[in-house]
């Protein structure tokens, strides 16, 4: 005996508005965006929070920095070569977006 089931398609858009809700459902439900958004730390009654930001961004500030003047010396020293140089250019904008 087969039993066949047959399940209605989504179109693109449909899959694509499914995926963000979804995701914006897992973001609201796991992360508390509102904590985010309005500068509000989980702090218990009578307690004080700190922020531990600053020393974290100086080193991302320094890394940033340093990719962006990474990709223009490499796109300095391979500029003649084109089978070389799109390849790293490419490989280093993907990497300072990642960031």
């Amino acid at each position: 005996m087969i039993i066949e089931i047959t399940r209605r398609r989504r179109t693109a858009w449909q899959t694509v508005w499914h995926l963000a809700g979804r995701a914006l459902q897992m973001e609201i439900g796991v992360w508390h965006v509102y904590r985010f958004v309005f500068r509000r730390p989980k702090v218990p009654a009578g307690a004080v929070g700190f922020g531990y930001h600053i020393p974290v961004q100086t080193v991302l500030v320094v890394f940033i920095a340093m990719s962006a003047v990474e990709i223009v010396v490499l796109d300095l020293i391979v500029h003649r070569w084109a089978y070389v140089r799109i390849p790293v250019l490419a490989a280093g904008i993907w990497g300072q977006r990642s960031r």
